[in-house]
């Protein structure tokens, strides 16, 4: 606020001040002190008056309800007293007959007894004779206790004491639970000395009473101008009312859904208020009541009335004293302004004045005043005008300065903030007790604080992850020793971040403290990982490359000479050769499991069919697994289509199909289900694998097994991994399922609970290409014609001469390319196919090939190779080579190949292309385990 603006605001309090100070003070407090006044004499007469109206309504309720006993127990009594007058002339009539001897006396009594039992009094009530004799009192006459002693009952003494007129008493029959309230009329019959009336229970007369009676009684009576009674059964049922009768009460409720009736029976001492609204009114109002119970009918009398109607009297006050109010204020209003120009106009000249002075920078020229205190105040702005026009020209200056030097240091600060907010790492500033003082935007972006919400806290409150660091912190800083620390978290898709801090100390004496760098290494880590993983698949490749050739040239003998075996032994001994032949399928399954992570063979894809593979799948595991594991299917996939290689996707599942198997020991469920599911972008950003976003086949294998502990879910899919016991299993399963999922550029998830089982899941990219694999039939294809076998292995030349010549063939042999190519020239016209292995001494397979094409254009050649690598097949294809058959062979393999490269050399089928030769255009070539 500039000085300009702190006068003129003073001058305007100063104003507001002389001016209102007696509207601020004296106004309200005569405002207030005339409303307090009314407002208590308002509620003392109104609290009076309510009063006054209660106790009138008690008293009118109270009579009233006197009067409505009185009628009611009149008429009680009138019923009574005409049945027991009517029954005294009966007696009469029954003595006379036995004072002429026409009757007995017991005959008599008899007669008169039959009589009052035929007639019923009210309800459930009765005619009674009560006999006095010896200061005693008997029932001689009851139709449920004659003859009995009644002297020491409440009625039999109230009949004795009353003998002439109504009475009222306790009673209870045998029959009854407890003592009721009943009503009586008695006469006397001294011959008999009898006490003769009629009883009955005082709450049975209810429908004896007439209603219209009682409420001639009460309707004329009224409540202030328009209060009246009403009145209603227990039932909620209103019998009297001055606008509607004998309807169901339970039903009126008020504007706030409350019942009257039910308010009524609550309210403690008979007293309420309520809001109602009669069919005759327009709106609703505030009534007051008092309820009363009429003993002996369960029935309650309401006296009811309008409290507007008790406040009728002060509401003229009411209006006259708030007018008188409002006068006074008007009148205290015009005092206040005129006392206020006759103060405030020469403050206003003073204002002015001062106006002009900060408007030009001229002296202020004060004019005396007729008022002191305004002189006093205008002569002391005079003399200060002087002197602020001389501070203002330095102050100027020197703000001046200020601004310059400020100006050059925001600029430095902004250059500094925007340096550290445009790093990529975190950036955060301690002191010397890691408290807080710098805070980039990395650290907001990481953290979600913004800098204000951070500075000054402890280190480790606004960021927990460096609490485990403490120590070497405060080490580095305290000895200004550079500190680098790794740091990693994993984050809620269960992705491993890994960081590096740095601490720097500071180095000035006069602030001690440090700076924290925190860069994210996540990239470098797992490419250092990656490069581990390569690595160790390198020295696998290796490994296998090395033995795989010789190692599947033995099984190739080994399954070649089982397969002669079969069909030269008897029934006894199939078992013994179908284990030969199923360890060594098994052996050569392992070797081109580590040829895959190696990738060292050739894998095309084609589109199939999911639903077919698992439907296969789980055939294979009905005929192996325990057969107290049950496996279901749940395909209820729409698309199912994806490109593949139909062997490693059977594989994986296999895999984890036995994997599943082994953790039911006991037996359980093994599931199959599929599902089409959509993968967003971030999803697919936040899995460890290279998918892209879009339509997915989901294939989900569950178990109820003993599930997998947490420390091991991290390490399934490495190579060589296992948790069962030693010789019972390669570690190689679920790696090559890992490897055969990344292939086919998919993902695969898994989640296991201990005791509970475990789920995988695997992610496969949907195609739109209809399904082109073919099954290979299983059966032998015999044929004719002349076979040039050209391997180095004398077990494989032996093996596939005596199967080829089992199939119809004859066979020539040569033990490497150099040999073959000199038998076949002397044989080229017999020779039919030359079956050429790859690696050999003197002269390879590759060599061999174009040897024999250069001598023969049309000649017709199958690889046959326990190891070759892709590019080596692509070239032999591109020149003409017919097929490939992977060492070892079944003879049914080798049986196919062959009859297939003799009979459409051009033409092979698809399933054979897939399976061993690699498409030079279309085909697509990616490593994995298969």
């Amino acid at each position: 606020m500039e000085i300009h603006d702190v006068g003129t605001f003073l001058f305007q309090m100063a104003f507001m001040k002389i001016r209102t100070q007696i509207s601020i003070y004296l106004g309200p407090f005569i405002l207030i002190v005339i409303s307090t006044i009314f407002f208590l004499n308002y509620h003392f007469v109104r609290s009076y008056l309510r009063e006054n109206a209660n106790i009138e309504l008690q008293k009118t309720e109270q009579n009233m309800h006197r009067a409505a006993q009185e009628l009611l127990s009149t008429a009680i009594s009138n019923y009574l007293r005409a049945i027991t007058e009517k029954n005294l002339e009966f007696i009469e009539e029954q003595y006379a007959l036995y004072r002429l001897g026409k009757l007995t006396e017991r005959e008599a009594k008899d007669k008169i007894q039959m009589h009052f039992n035929l007639q019923t009094v009210g309800k459930s009530g009765y005619l009674v004779a009560v006999k006095e004799m010896n200061s005693q009192l008997f029932l001689d006459l009851h139709p449920f206790l004659p003859g009995s002693n009644c002297t020491a009952t409440e009625g039999c003494k109230t009949w004795a004491a009353t003998r002439h007129g109504f009475t009222e008493y306790d009673w209870k029959n045998p029959a009854d639970n407890s003592f009721r309230k009943k009503a009586a009329y008695v006469l006397e019959f001294p011959e008999w000395n009898w006490i003769v009336g009629a009883s009955s229970y005082r709450d049975e007369f209810v429908d004896l009473v007439d209603v219209e009676e009682l409420g001639r009684l009460i309707r004329p009576v009224r409540i202030n101008k328009s209060g009246y009674f009403f009145l209603f059964d227990e039932k909620g049922t209103i019998l009297l009312h001055p606008e509607f009768s004998n309807i169901d009460g339970t039903a009126l409720v008020n504007s706030k859904g409350e019942n009257i009736l039910t308010l009524l029976l609550a309210s403690r001492d008979g007293y309420l208020t309520y809001l109602w609204k009669n069919p005759s009114e327009e709106t609703e109002q505030r009534k007051y009541a008092f309820v009363d119970k009429l003993e002996g009918y369960n029935w309650y009398l309401v006296a009811t009335g309008y409290l507007s109607e008790i406040y009728e009297p002060i509401e003229y006050l009411k209006t006259l004293t708030m007018a008188m109010v409002l006068l006074m204020g008007i009148a205290l209003f015009y005092i206040i302004i005129r006392l206020s120009n006759v103060i405030s106009t020469p403050l206003h000249t003073l204002k002015d004045g001062v106006d002009l002075f900060y408007a030009y920078r001229d002296r202020f020229h004060w004019q005396h005043h007729n008022i002191d205190e305004i002189n006093v105040l205008g002569y002391a702005f005079s003399r200060m005008s002087s002197e602020l026009n001389r501070s203002l020209a330095g102050l100027e200056e020197k703000n001046l300065e200020l601004r310059r030097s400020d100006q050059e240091k925001e600029k430095n600060r902004l250059f500094l903030d925007s340096m550290i907010n445009s790093m990529p790492s975190i950036i955060i500033g301690v002191d010397q007790i890691l408290c807080v003082t710098l805070w980039n935007a990395q650290a907001q972006l990481a953290t979600g604080l913004h800098p204000e919400e951070a500075h000054g806290k402890l280190l480790f409150t606004v960021f927990p992850e460096m609490s485990e660091h403490q120590e070497q912190l405060q080490r580095s800083i305290g000895e200004k020793a550079l500190l680098v620390l790794p740091y990693f978290r994993t984050d809620e898709f269960g992705k491993t971040e890994y960081s590096e801090i740095t601490v720097s100390p500071l180095f000035s004496p006069q602030k001690a403290g440090a700076v924290i760098r925190i860069d994210r290494v996540t990239d470098r880590i797992e490419m250092e990982q990656r490069l581990r993983q390569s690595q160790k698949m390198d020295a696998v490749g290796q490994l296998a490359g090395g033995i795989a050739h010789d190692f599947n040239n033995m099984l190739s003998g080994i399954v070649g000479s089982a397969e002669l075996l079969r069909l030269r032994v008897g029934p006894e001994n199939q078992q013994l050769v179908k284990i030969i032949t199923d360890a060594s399928i098994r052996a050569g399954e392992l070797i081109q499991k580590l040829l895959a992570f190696s990738r060292k063979e050739p894998i095309t894809f084609v589109s199939v069919n999911v639903h077919n593979i698992i439907s296969d799948t789980t055939d294979i595991l009905h005929r192996t697994l325990d057969k107290r594991i049950s496996i279901e299917s749940r395909l209820e996939a729409e698309s199912t289509t994806v490109m593949g290689d139909w062997s490693q996707l059977q594989n994986s599942l296999l895999n984890i199909g036995i994997n599943a198997g082994h953790a039911m020991p006991d037996g359980g469920i093994l599931t199959f289900s599929t599902a089409n599911i959509e993968l967003e972008e971030m999803y697919c950003s936040n899995m460890p694998f290279d998918i892209t976003p879009g339509t997915y086949l989901q294939v989900t294998i569950r178990d109820t097994g003993c599930g997998i502990a947490k420390e091991n879910l991290k390490r399934i899919f490495e190579p060589f991994f296992t948790t069962r016991e030693i010789n019972k299993g390669t570690g190689l399963g679920l790696a090559a399922v890992y490897g055969a999922v990344q292939q086919h550029k998919g993902a695969i998830t898994v989640y296991s609970e201990i005791d509970h089982g475990t789920e995988f899941s695997l992610y496969l990219p949907l195609s739109n290409v209809k399904d082109t694999v073919e099954k290979i039939p299983e059966e032998l294809v015999c044929g004719e014609g002349c076979i040039l076998v050209v391997d180095d292995e004398p077990v494989v030349r032996i093996t596939a001469k005596s199967m080829l010549e089992r199939l119809g063939y004859s066979v020539l042999e040569a033990e490497n390319g150099k040999e073959g190519l000199e038998v076949y020239k002397q044989h080229q016209q017999h020779i039919s196919l030359v079956l050429l292995d790859m690696l050999m001494p003197v002269m390879d397979g590759s060599s061999c090939f174009f040897n024999l094409k250069a001598i023969d254009p049309d000649v017709k050649v199958v690889i046959s190779s326990g190891f070759t690598r892709a590019a080596d097949l692509v070239s032999l294809k591109e020149h003409g080579l017919c097929n490939f058959i992977r060492k070892p062979y079944s003879m049914t393999q080798v049986s196919q190949v062959i009859a297939q490269a003799l009979n459409r050399p051009t033409a092979l089928s698809k399933t054979l292309q897939a399976q061993y030769l690699p498409d030079t255009t279309t085909h697509t070539t990616r490593t994995t385990e298969q």
